[in-house]
């Protein structure tokens, strides 16, 4: 069996001739009459050409799927016997770049000290394509096409190409690419985060070279001199500062806050200049410092400051005081004999509503006082005058002022705006709410008197000492949705302050009304022949309750089903054909229900009158009529009646009689209404003894009948005998 082996590309358009059989006659050598065919599994994928055996794919293919095809070409010699011979195909499927490399993440983040040598490894990304083969999956090239301090070398390894300072740029990010090595190259991308580690390369630096701090003498330890600040642009422990003072055992330094204070008390006298070196460290490794000069003058001081004459005062006052009413004198003395400075007062303790005059001592108040806000005020007043080498000395008092409360404030209704809902059905004593009021008066200004009720309030109460709100009678929606009341109460302060507030109370309907049809009875008329889907007539019914309560629904009951209602509108149509003559009235019940989930329902009469109308012929009951009259009856005699009927009412009283002109005048007439027919003349027997003729009866052009009179006329012996001639 011969095997043709072939490779195709995959993703190549079909059509294109993959390979090309050839079959020869064994007994002649040629090729006539030999025809190919295709078979097994894999053959349904491709064609071939019966007579030329070039075979075409009709697909295209994909490797990553498949990448061998496998098949069998059958050879038929038609010419004599019938001969076959196979062959063998394999197609093979080459591969073609369609796919990207891929990154298994999306995103990279490394880390990385600054300072660090260019050439230093950073971190590695790496791309692949498991889905190609051979060169197309083969990662040719990483690169960076952003402007970053960094390289990336041939297996994604990530590395350091110029000077990182975390202090400048603290963290980059950048894409990076990697390209395959097919012959049209593809390409992903991927995130890359870099962040530096601080590493500590900044001194800290003191935000002056020199700090200066002023003292005066004789104050006790730990008095805060100055306090230095100093700052390192490195971060974490080598940004971490402390502070040390070298050299001197008079000063303290606090090595977190930088705080000098002092470390006991100092003497002009003895040294009035101090000259220190002051140092900041970072916690870094290598540790790194910087110096600074620290200066502290000590200034002279009159040792004694003012005393007040007593360490506490205290005093009473009734809030809504007037504003610059006085209500303490305090004092205070300088205990230097020679001391000749004027004292001056000031309070110092916060924002509080007094003053004090600089020169007495005078305390005032000062803007509103109200016991509500604060029942006591205490604060300090310092006595201050300047010795005589200019420092101020002051000595403090503390002021403790009691406020008494007034009536000043109404009660007020808590829980506003007071609104409530009440159903309609609820029962009188129901307890709608208890009022709860507040006063910010203190007992007797706070206690409450009697609860009221004023402006509409019926049917509401209120207890007075309890103030429950209470339905004291019965309410209707229907009548009254809405209550709007005062309710108030006063205190028994002096004088007493009237609390009012507003009452709003929405009543909810309950479905307490039944529909109401606008008439308990109606009536219609119908012709018989109205066409089904007629409008017969419109009922109307309402009902006083809301909502659903108050929507209304209509049904119909009658015997025969002639009708139909809209359940919303109340439109009644007729569904059934009218027949006059079965059925000329129909009573009906129809019924208004509302929606309330106790449903609650009405009924009227109907009643629908059927008109006739013209749908039958008129009839001959017979349709021959005989009769027989003597021949000497006189003219205008009664012959014979005849008589036609329809089945429509009234219609038989409109039917008209006439005789059917004939081309021999007939001694007759027909009263046109009773059809009555009578003699025009005397009859003669021995003339003509008998008549036949026909008559109409009709009630319209439409409905016309006809009948056959026959008239015997009867002998009398009116004829004297004759001698014939014999």
């Amino acid at each position: 069996e011969a095997v043709y082996r072939r490779t195709i590309l995959e993703e190549q358009p079909p059509g294109d001739v993959i390979v090309q059989v050839s079959a020869a006659n064994p007994t002649t050598g040629g090729t006539e009459g030999i025809t190919f065919d295709l078979r097994g599994p894999n053959s349904t994928l491709f064609i071939i050409g019966p007579q030329d055996g070039r075979i075409r794919a009709v697909v295209i293919f994909d490797r990553e799927e498949q990448d061998l095809y496998e098949f069998v070409v059958l050879a038929t010699n038609t010419t004599s016997v019938i001969l076959q011979s196979t062959a063998q195909i394999v197609i093979s499927i080459a591969d073609f770049n369609d796919h990207p490399p891929m990154f298994p993440s999306e995103n990279y983040h490394f880390t990385v000290d600054e300072e660090v040598a260019t050439g230093t490894p950073v971190g590695q990304v790496i791309a692949s394509d498991q889905t190609d083969i051979m060169q197309n999956a083969i990662i040719q090239s990483y690169t960076i096409n952003d402007p970053v301090p960094f390289s990336i070398s041939s297996d994604g390894t990530i590395t350091v190409s110029d000077r990182l300072d975390r202090e400048m740029i603290e963290e980059y990010t950048f894409n990076v690419a990697a390209t395959d090595g097919g012959s049209t190259p593809m390409m992903a991308t991927t995130t890359v985060n870099i962040t530096l580690r601080d590493i500590n390369d900044n001194h800290p630096v003191f935000i002056e070279r020199e700090f200066v701090g002023m003292i005066r003498e004789n104050q006790i330890s730990g008095i805060e001199v100055v306090v230095l600040v100093a700052e390192d642009v490195d971060q974490g422990t080598n940004a971490d500062i402390s502070f040390k003072i070298e050299g001197t055992s008079l000063f303290n330094i606090d090595p977190i806050s930088g705080l000098i204070t002092t470390a006991t008390a100092l003497d002009f006298e003895t040294s009035d200049f101090h000259n220190l070196s002051v140092i900041v460290e970072d916690q870094g490794s290598p540790q790194l410092s910087s110096t600074a000069r620290l200066v502290v003058m000590v200034t002279d001081i009159d040792d004694e400051p003012p005393t007040f004459g007593q360490p506490s005062y205290e005093t009473s006052i009734f809030e809504n005081t007037t504003n610059g009413t006085a209500i303490l004198v305090v004092q205070a003395t300088d205990p230097d004999s020679n001391s000749s400075n004027i004292i001056e007062y000031s309070i110092r303790s916060g924002v509080v509503p007094f003053t004090i005059d600089e020169l007495d001592g005078t305390i005032s108040t000062r803007g509103v006082i109200d016991f509500e806000m604060n029942i006591l005020f205490e604060f300090t007043v310092v006595a201050s005058n300047v010795g005589d080498d200019g420092a101020v000395l002051s000595g403090t008092a503390v002021v403790t002022v009691h406020v008494l409360d007034v009536n000043d404030n109404t009660p007020f209704f808590l829980n506003q705006p007071l609104f409530f809902f009440l159903s309609e059905d609820a029962q009188r004593g129901t307890e709608v709410a208890v009022f709860t009021v507040s006063d910010a008066d203190q007992p007797p200004s706070s206690t409450l008197g009697e609860y009221f009720l004023a402006g509409g309030s019926e049917p509401f109460t209120v207890t007075p000492f309890s103030g429950t709100f209470i339905l004291n009678g019965s309410l209707d929606y229907e009548a009254i949705q809405y209550y709007n009341f005062t309710v108030g109460v006063s205190d028994l302060g002096v004088p007493p302050l009237l609390g009012l507030a507003t009452v709003e109370v929405f009543v909810s309907d309950v479905n307490d009304n039944t529909p109401m049809f606008t008439q308990a009875f109606y009536s219609a008329s119908l012709p018989e022949n109205t066409t089904i889907g007629g409008l017969v007539t419109i009922v109307t019914a309402t009902d006083r309750d809301s909502g659903e309560n108050g929507m209304v629904t209509y049904s119909i009951n009658t015997t025969g089903d002639y009708f139909n209602i809209n359940s919303s509108t109340g439109e009644i149509t007729l569904i059934r054909s009218l027949d006059f003559e079965s059925v000329n009235v129909i009573i009906a019940t129809v019924i208004a229900s509302d929606l309330g989930n106790q449903s609650l329902s009405t009924s009227a009469m109907l009643e629908v009158n059927v008109s006739d109308v013209d749908d039958f012929d008129v009839v001959f009951v017979p349709t021959m009529f005989s009769a027989n009259v003597y021949e000497n009856v006189n003219s205008n005699f009664l012959v014979t009646t005849v008589i036609a009927t329809d089945q429509d009412e009234f219609q038989s009283a409109l039917i008209t009689y006439t005789l059917v002109p004939s081309s021999n005048p007939i001694p007759f007439y027909i009263e046109s209404q009773s059809g009555d027919v009578y003699t025009i003349r005397p009859l003669d027997r021995e003339t003509q003894d008998s008549y036949t003729f026909m008559v109409t009866a009709s009630n319209s052009p439409f409905h016309m009948a006809t009948a056959t009179v026959t008239v015997q006329v009867l002998d009398v012996n009116d004829e004297a005998p004759v001698f014939s001639n014999d």
